[in-house]
């Protein structure tokens, strides 16, 4: 199936058509709400928070569970759970589908909608209800978290449940104790600072819809090859963002020597030396610290740290390879991450940390039938909000821009 991405996850467009489909008495709307890691029946646009109440699954504890099924535990764990996977009200509405599903596995040749009462003009029934929980707990579920989209580990992510609120980062030196003080001597007061900063999240969003026509007469499963890709469409679209930050950071200066210079049988520049004095320039502001490079980079490093010229040549590592992450080998204290988009011949050390958050607020997952079509057309509008923070201490990531 072919769709227009530019259409599709224009933000300002989907909230026209979702304010829209909200409003009018054709469509029969839904909306759930994922944040930090369970599904509400309740929208947070509308209510002004999220009505914790409302809670109807607990994704984490599912896939936890699921973990330990999968590992050897006792099929019947997620039954013996179910009271901290499910709220008591989404149990009842489990019950009441399975029913439902079973009226409709032996009667395969009626629509369900004629065997389910409501089921053609309202969504509001409980087989439509567990298969929308089950949507959207698929498309943010933690086993469909995209690797190929490592930026996100430059930055600490913060979930918030307001959409605009209050920010702080500590702006004093870190704290000193005072040794060895004097029996009569008065210990100094200490003392702290923080700047506040404002926030303001905003929406990556995307919608799709299709006809019970397109889907009865279509062989794969098409709403089923759409999920399948939203998880990293919204990663993408972070990891882009995130990306950008990267290399905007301002160039710290030159390397001493390019990596790549040699002198008989061996490399003349020191690439872990160069890592090593961002480590020295970035220890005040914590740890862990995280490179960011392109293969081409990474694959000069390993070579340079052998010292000696090898007639075997460092393997590379491609952005989107199972081994794009790891500790630089003679830097142990900073893990890497190979990145394609970082820019040529650069590399970026971050102390995680300190330099920027990426604010992370509910998914709003909205559904909807247009009852009045023939087609019976469905459809999901999916919000997923976050802000990326400016510089919360720029000095906290730096940048070298030709180590060759």
């Amino acid at each position: 199936m072919n769709y227009d991405l530019t259409k599709l996850t224009n933000t300002e467009e989907n909230k026209k058509i979702a304010q829209h489909i909200l409003s009018d008495g054709n469509y029969n709307p839904s909306v759930l709400t994922h944040y930090d890691g369970k599904i509400y029946a309740c929208n947070p646009l509308i209510d002004g928070g999220i009505d914790k109440s409302s809670w109807l699954m607990d994704v984490k504890q599912f896939y936890n569970v699921g973990k330990l099924v999968a590992a050897g535990g006792s099929p019947d764990l997620l039954e013996k759970n179910q009271n901290s996977i499910f709220s008591q009200d989404y149990q009842t509405i489990l019950d009441e589908a399975k029913k439902q599903k079973k009226l409709i596995d032996k009667n395969p040749g009626i629509k369900p909608y004629r065997l389910i009462a409501g089921a053609g003009p309202t969504i509001e029934t409980a087989y439509e209800n567990v298969r929308r929980v089950n949507y959207i707990r698929d498309i943010v579920g933690p086993q469909y978290v995209p690797t190929d989209y490592n930026a996100i580990n430059a930055v600490d992510v913060e979930n918030v449940s307001d959409l605009n609120f209050l920010g702080f980062f500590k702006s004093s030196s870190l704290l000193q104790g005072v040794g060895q003080i004097g029996d009569h001597a008065e210990v100094p007061l200490a003392e702290q600072a923080f700047t506040s900063y404002e926030v303001s999240l905003y929406a990556d969003a995307f919608r799709y819809e299709f006809s019970q026509r397109e889907k009865k007469d279509s062989v794969p499963n098409l709403e089923a090859e759409i999920r399948r890709e939203i998880p990293g469409l919204f990663a993408r679209m972070k990891d882009e963002r995130i990306a950008t930050a990267l290399n905007a950071v301002t160039d710290a200066g030159a390397i001493g020597t390019d990596w790549d210079t040699i002198s008989g049988n061996f490399f003349t520049g020191d690439a872990a030396g160069d890592i090593q004095d961002d480590e020295d320039a970035l220890d005040t502001y914590g740890k862990p610290l995280v490179a960011f490079m392109p293969s081409p980079v990474f694959r000069l490093y390993a070579k340079n740290v052998q010292a000696a010229i090898s007639a075997v040549p460092a393997k590379s590592v491609s952005s989107t390879s199972p081994g794009r992450t790891g500790t630089l080998m003679a830097n142990p204290a900073v893990q890497y991450f190979i990145h394609s988009t970082i820019t040529a011949a650069a590399y970026v050390v971050v102390a995680k940390g300190a330099w920027r958050r990426l604010f992370k607020g509910p998914d709003i997952n909205i559904s909807y039938k247009n009852s009045l079509t023939a087609g019976q057309v469905e459809g999901r509008i999916t919000f997923d909000f976050n802000v990326l923070s400016g510089d919360i201490i720029a000095g906290a990531a730096r940048l070298r821009s030709s180590v060759t």
